[in-house]
């Protein structure tokens, strides 16, 4: 069985108060910490690094909302780095929505992009698109002590393991029902962004990107769904393969009579 690891790294520095060097998530086979930077022994201050968010088991292509908090004695902040790996490298996708704030994305990881004083982030993970066994989410985590520098630091670490399971056979029946058309991620986006829908599996249906003035930019589905929840990707690309200029957008679904629609932003 492959097995994932998902890489929470927490870091605080004066040198690095925006986010952490990539490389930084206590990933295999370095297995690398904020410790590299800071002094401070793992786990043996008063405070803690742990997930209130975690959903029990994944299944394929789908978004989960994931949030990371640091607690101890902080002088100057916290932070993060996070990775999602097996032994081939990267596995999944890190997104950053509406809903998150001083983050942002450096390669395959996913960071602070400032210290923050809550010592909390919410961003989003989308899963692989086929099993990748059991994935570990691991977290780094730091606790500025210190004024200044890289002394009187706490670092923890900690981890949960994540299993696959194709829940699909227990909710599609009841998703399948209803022609749905959720929100994007990320939004607003650049270069690229990702449509869920679901829809009862005996009809066609059409999914389409328009501009505000409601010219068709791309039809991007046109025929029945597969069974269960689905994801479609949109690159800001028309029907002829040219990139559209920054703006908003309307992504429409429709089925017989039921039509939906929600709009999107497509950042420069």
């Amino acid at each position: 069985m492959i097995t994932v690891s998902i890489f929470l790294f927490v870091t605080i520095l004066n040198g690095n108060s925006s986010g952490p060097p990539s490389g930084y998530a206590n990933n295999a086979p370095q297995y690398r910490n904020c410790t590299t930077c800071h002094s401070g022994n793992v786990n043996e201050g008063s405070g803690s690094v742990y997930f209130s968010q975690l959903p029990s088991n994944y299944s394929l292509d789908e978004i989960y909302t994931i949030e990371v908090v640091v607690t101890g004695t902080s002088a100057r902040g916290y932070g993060f780095q996070a990775a999602a790996q097996n032994e081939s490298g990267p596995v999944g996708q890190f997104l950053i929505s509406s809903e998150s704030s001083n983050l942002e994305l450096n390669n395959s990881y996913i960071q602070q992009n400032s210290r923050t004083t809550s010592g909390s982030w919410i961003f989003e993970w989308l899963s692989p698109d086929e099993n990748s066994g059991n994935i570990t989410f691991s977290v780094s985590g730091l606790a500025t002590g210190g004024s200044n520098g890289t002394g009187g630091d706490d670092v923890y670490i900690t981890s949960n393991i994540v299993a696959f399971s194709d829940l699909s056979t227990i909710n599609n029946d009841y998703l399948c029902q209803n022609l749905t058309l959720y929100k994007n991620y990320p939004n607003p986006f650049n270069p690229w962004t990702i449509i869920k829908y679901s829809a009862p599996v005996d009809q066609s249906i059409e999914l389409s990107v328009y501009d505000l003035r409601g010219g068709l930019i791309k039809n991007l589905l046109k025929n029945k769904p597969s069974f269960g929840v689905n994801l479609i990707k949109w690159d800001a690309t028309d029907n002829l393969g040219k990139k559209v200029p920054a703006g908003v957008y309307l992504y429409q679904i429709k089925s017989n009579n039921n039509i939906q629609m929600k709009k999107m932003i497509l950042l420069k």
